[in-house]
């Protein structure tokens, strides 16, 4: 249950406790139940891209993310040769789900358009079409997750060519610009028409929760003015008086803030902490 999955969490937390842990991981829970007794167990794994296949039929041309992400929730049937179920005390036929125990801030989003047949390479170039809003993940969620009202799309990864070959294009969507640019090598080109984000070539999708807020994903650069009472013999007063421009220098990598030498990694975890105690998709109880 939860309380599980929460110490697989701070076990994880042990081992990279770091932004990228805290805007891009996310937990999978795996859970294998024997078709006789129906006796379950779980397990509890980080991921830092959700890897989607896309489902196979010769006969359909196009498919969407919500397909591929409802394949990957979709019990896996096993054979008895697979599973050792503690209750029976024998190899059981049974089933296994994947479900998203918890959410990441940024869902990254890969389509698994390369695999090996027979020892060759193959690509899928199956034309995936993905939505600018991601609004119902409720149905891939597990019974204890805490599920983001919605995913924002902000970034797309193309590729164009085969496994053997290839090129590599960015799609980004500007954060207070609103307005969509391809990358393409030294080259950036304004997308006038967001219809033409959505792409054949695209491999992975970058998705933001709403919960991610600029002013957590950008720390401050320091602080420009400084409060400074002088008190006089009648009254005290305040007033912004500038820092002089020494004062915001870095000296032997230690960030000096109104006279306090402070580690970096001090300061990360310190942040850290704070956005976990605000965020309810970070808290661990």
């Amino acid at each position: 249950g939860k309380q599980r999955a929460d110490e697989f969490w701070k076990r994880h937390l042990r081992r990279e406790d770091s932004a990228v842990a805290d805007f891009f991981v996310g937990q999978l829970q795996s859970t294998i139940k024997c078709t006789k007794c129906n006796s379950t167990s779980s397990a509890y794994d980080p991921f830092w891209i959700l890897q989607l296949a896309i489902p196979k039929n010769p006969s359909v041309e196009r498919r969407n993310l919500v397909e591929c992400l409802d394949f990957f929730t979709t019990a896996e049937h096993l054979d008895g040769s697979e599973k050792f179920c503690a209750k029976c005390k024998d190899r059981m036929k049974s089933t296994k789900q994947i479900e998203i125990q918890r959410f990441p801030l940024i869902l990254v989003v890969q389509l698994k358009r390369f695999d090996m047949i027979y020892g060759y390479g193959e690509k899928d170039n199956t034309f995936v079409e993905f939505p600018m809003e991601l609004v119902d993940m409720k149905k891939y969620r597990s019974a204890t997750a805490l599920v983001p009202k919605k995913y924002v799309l902000y970034g797309v990864v193309n590729h164009f060519g085969s496994l053997d070959w290839g090129h590599y294009t960015a799609i980004v969507k500007h954060p207070k610009q609103n307005a969509w640019f391809e990358f393409d090598d030294s080259r950036v080109m304004s997308v006038v028409d967001a219809g033409k984000v959505v792409r054949s070539a695209a491999y992975l999708l970058f998705y933001e929760s709403e919960s991610v807020r600029p002013k957590d994903a950008l720390p401050s650069s320091g602080m420009s003015q400084q409060t400074v009472s002088t008190a006089s013999s009648s009254s005290k007063t305040t007033k912004q008086t500038p820092l002089p421009p020494q004062a915001g220098k870095t000296t032997s990598n230690k960030k000096t803030t109104i006279g306090v030498e402070m580690d970096p990694k001090a300061q990360n975890k310190r942040d850290l902490k704070n956005r976990r105690v605000h965020d309810p998709l970070l808290q661990v109880n």
